[in-house]
């Protein structure tokens, strides 16, 4: 039904059988609509945030999303899939071991993690990390064996033009859905195709009518930076290297590591903040 009124669109379900002469019982589907492929592939960055929440309903279950940025800063559903309870057979993938000892100590290795993954340059991250494995080396070893692209904005690929730590993306499509997820399965994802495609089709109207060069979102963005940018004013020097006047405040912070020993930047005491 989806795939002949929706051309385009994927419908994956899978079902079990407990014997030859039982009926099928619904085990798994996966649904991405046609408007979801196109809309990720044309306007969202490449970037992807994944989650999963329980139903509600008398047969329980789970389901999975997979959440992308559009061009206007906001959440885009790319597909989803209703799975069953999680097998209790099945051994977890979680490790324990990971838990930092509790107390002030503990909030301290928190602390360091998350400057560790907010830091933009090289310099900083090492030094970022060499901190925490002074504080608990057996953590630290766990850490290391994770690839910092998965955790560190400073190792993060430009390509995805985005610089989103956490998953809040699928916790807004979460409770986006909250409302269907006590619902029966297809009752509850007739649902959530109802509210995608009001949710589309509101965004398509607005962004036709929406005279702007950049989306309102990224707009706002950009007169918010210009206002904070103010009291900085950049100056060539001899060297024909940029420095960087800042009024009453500490430069130092925003620049970055430059792996390039013959860029040198000089940095001025600004008396007077800039007038505008």
């Amino acid at each position: 039904m989806i795939k002949r009124t929706n051309v385009g669109s994927k419908a994956i379900l899978q079902t079990k059988m407990e014997n030859k002469n039982a009926e099928p019982k619904f085990k798994r589907m996966n649904i991405r609509y046609n408007a979801q492929k196109v809309g990720f592939l044309s306007g969202c960055r490449p970037f992807v945030g994944l989650d999963e929440c329980h139903l509600k309903g008398r047969f329980g279950g789970k389901l999975l999303s997979a959440t992308a940025k559009d061009g206007n800063d906001s959440i885009f559903p790319v597909v989803m899939v209703v799975v069953e309870q999680e097998n209790k057979d099945r051994p977890s993938t979680y490790n324990g071991d990971f838990i930092p000892n509790c107390g002030a100590q503990g909030m301290e290795l928190k602390s360091v993690l998350w400057r560790c993954a907010c830091i933009t340059s090289a310099r900083e991250f090492e030094r970022g990390i060499d901190h925490f494995k002074s504080l608990d080396k057996e953590t630290w070893k766990y850490l290391a064996d994770i690839e910092p692209a998965q955790w560190t904005r400073f190792h993060f690929s430009s390509r995805a033009l985005t610089d989103c730590l956490v998953n809040k993306l699928n916790e807004s499509f979460n409770s986006m859905i909250v409302n269907a997820r006590d619902k029966p399965i297809i009752s509850m994802l007739e649902w959530i195709r109802v509210r995608l495609m009001n949710r589309l089709y509101i965004k398509k109207i607005g962004i036709e009518k929406y005279g702007g060069k950049l989306c309102p979102s990224i707009q706002d963005k950009l007169e918010k930076l210009k206002l904070e940018s103010k009291s900085f004013c950049a100056m060539p020097s001899r060297r024909e290297v940029k420095g960087l006047l800042l009024a009453d405040k500490d430069p130092r912070p925003h620049l970055h590591h430059r792996p390039n020993p013959q860029l040198n930047l000089t940095l001025w005491p600004h008396p007077h903040p800039t007038k505008q």
